[in-house]
């Protein structure tokens, strides 16, 4: 994101302006102050968020099938856009994570969820599941795992409709994990099952790189990540028999708390609390 143009009928301080450019500058990001009459939807750069209140701007925009955040004043402006997707209040007060990840999402970007010493955990894109194809080709790991979709294209799909109904709904989901030089070792994240109310942490690794502590490392990152949003326990359900999971899951903290059937399935219910001396206990 190289600039943000706000786009707003209603006129902002000398201050208030001052203090939104020096947040974004601070960053990278050039701020652009115009009036929705001058904008052009079409002729905006992709390295461009819009920022607008204008509501007649923002149908313009929804018509050329885009997407703008939406600068609401008061809460009560939010009411008058339907369509809206994203919304900004105070925004000169407002973290430049946020705005940056309106831009990604809009702009279709994986968000970059975490990083520890050698992981990058980001949200899963369509270009993952190839990768995921070579690491689910192996029987141990579906031995626990449910397989993917026979087909690519049909995974490839079920990506796209994950991306716009849990990452952008939930907040949270299960990422792709990654070495530092990009390539993809695996999964791990939260979720929460329909017959299962409780979060829980989901992982695989891939065959060729498990016994070498990413497993570990991603699985503590996830977990003080669901403490960070505000989750006071984590979950994660296991086949009793997966005695790699179940040690993987006892070195981050994790202890057994019951067993459970799901789908003709027993499971053992491992939990961990929000300590986070636990949690960094090797």
């Amino acid at each position: 994101m190289k600039s943000i143009i706000f786009s707003l009928e209603k006129n902002l301080s000398f201050l208030y302006k001052a203090k939104l450019r020096v947040k974004l500058l601070k960053h990278g990001t050039s701020v652009h102050f115009r009036k929705p009459e001058s904008v052009d939807p079409s002729s905006i750069p992709k390295e461009t968020l819009l920022c607008t209140d204008a509501l007649s701007l923002y149908k313009k925009v929804k018509a050329s099938g885009a997407e703008a955040l939406i600068f609401a004043h008061t809460e009560s402006d939010i009411d008058g856009f339907s369509e809206g997707k994203y919304f900004v209040l105070d925004a000169k007060n407002a973290e430049y994570d946020y705005f940056l990840k309106v831009y990604k999402r809009i702009n279709n970007i994986p968000w970059e969820i975490l990083r520890t010493k050698r992981l990058i955990i980001r949200e899963t894109v369509e270009a993952d599941v190839d990768e995921f194809a070579k690491i689910y080709s192996d029987p141990e790991i579906t031995r626990y795992t449910d397989p993917l979709y026979p087909d690519v294209n049909e995974e490839k799909r079920y990506v796209t409709e994950y991306r716009e109904k849990v990452y952008a709904v939930q907040g949270f989901g299960i990422w792709t994990v990654l070495l530092k030089d990009g390539t993809v070792i695996g999964r791990a994240g939260l979720t929460v099952r329909s017959d299962f109310e409780d979060v829980e942490t989901g992982f695989v690794i891939g065959t060729k790189w498990q016994s070498k502590g990413y497993g570990t490392e991603a699985v503590k990152a996830v977990t003080e990540y669901a403490f960070k949003l505000g989750f006071p326990k984590v979950n994660a359900l296991v086949i009793p028999e997966n005695i790699k999971s179940v040690r993987l899951l006892e070195k981050c903290g994790y202890t057994p708390k019951d067993k459970i059937l799901l789908e003709k399935r027993e499971y053992m219910v491992y939990s961990v609390s929000d300590n986070y001396d636990r949690i960094h206990t090797e």
